[in-house]
């Protein structure tokens, strides 16, 4: 049984492969008392295809996906009411009950053949999913805490966003997420949150800029990304962090930082791609969750300047 933030999660199955990774990576607390009753029960197994309800004859299709990274394999999605299914053609299958909190995935075969891939699919994506019927939403980016205040980057590929992170967290910060950041709004406030242990960058930078971080490489995959985990890294556990602004990160430019404040309607182009999803049950949910997100908070564009200490002081200010 595993608590975070005080939703109790129950991990179980036959999958030791990916059960073991689960265990290893997700950012919760573990606990042992059997009598507590589990808010969300997941079951992960492997070779085991009747473990999925055979709802697909009376589920609606609202979904199909090609995954470039797999050649010809198609991601279908399916839904019932509150029930989806998940299908990757004959290879594996989810089945999330978003009334009965559970979710239940099978693998026929690896999806991918970097494990930590599949981790991601077949149990952090659904879980992601389900922990939007206890009020969190989450976005792609990356988030870092100061002093009990975080701050959102987003921005285009390549712009910087995961070294600024670890540049800033080698200047005294913490970092929360790397690609995924849970957001809850409470009493007027919006906190930041992670499901996942693990930050990634790429092994070449980590080597130039960071050496000091390249012994607490946890995996490696096929694109040379270096994946470390968080709590390795940073210099303070963090209880609670009170997002303060929402970053987009425009690249590295001259020797000094610059930040600018802009409209938060130049913020919607970064958020939206990757947190709405086109015939997602959740859409509106989502939707209006972020448009008074990017109202509720201030929102800067950031030009990052070579001198890393400055850098780190100019976004101090904006948790001021």
């Amino acid at each position: 049984m595993y608590i975070w933030n005080d939703i109790k999660i129950d991990i179980g199955g036959n999958h030791n492969k990916l059960i073991s990774l689960a265990d290893k990576y997700l950012n919760a607390d573990k606990i042992y008392d059997k009598e507590i009753n589990a808010d969300i029960h997941i079951s992960i197994f492997k070779k085991n295809p009747k473990r999925i309800p055979d709802i697909l004859m009376k589920s609606k299709l609202i979904r199909s996906i090609d995954l470039e990274a797999k050649g010809d394999l198609q991601l279908k999605i399916y839904e019932r009411g509150k029930e989806n299914i998940y299908a990757y053609g004959n290879i594996g299958k989810i089945w999330l009950d978003l009334f009965a909190k559970k979710i239940v995935s099978n693998l026929e075969s690896d999806v991918f053949s970097f494990p930590y891939y599949n981790l991601i699919f077949f149990f952090f994506s659904p879980l992601a999913r389900m922990l939007g019927t206890f009020g969190y939403e989450f976005i792609h980016s990356s988030c870092i805490d100061i002093n009990g205040r975080s701050i959102i980057f987003t921005g285009q590929s390549g712009r910087g966003k995961s070294t600024s992170a670890f540049s800033l967290i080698k200047n005294g910060a913490n970092m929360i997420s790397d690609d995924l950041t849970f957001l809850k709004k409470q009493e007027g406030s919006y906190y930041a949150y992670s499901i996942n242990r693990l930050a990634k960058l790429d092994s070449q930078t980590m080597k130039d800029y960071f050496p000091e971080f390249m012994k607490l490489g946890e995996l490696e995959n096929e694109e040379n990304e270096i994946y470390i985990d968080m709590g390795k890294i940073n210099k303070n556990k963090i209880k609670e962090s009170r997002l303060s602004a929402i970053v987009i990160i425009e690249g590295i430019k001259n020797n000094k930082t610059v930040i600018n404040n802009i409209h938060p309607i130049k913020i919607i182009p970064h958020l939206l791609p990757g947190s709405i999803k086109i015939n997602d049950i959740s859409t509106e949910k989502k939707f209006n969750f972020l448009t008074k997100l990017i109202d509720d908070i201030p929102c800067y564009s950031v030009k990052i300047g070579k001198d890393m200490a400055d850098f780190y002081k100019e976004i101090l200010s904006l948790t001021e």
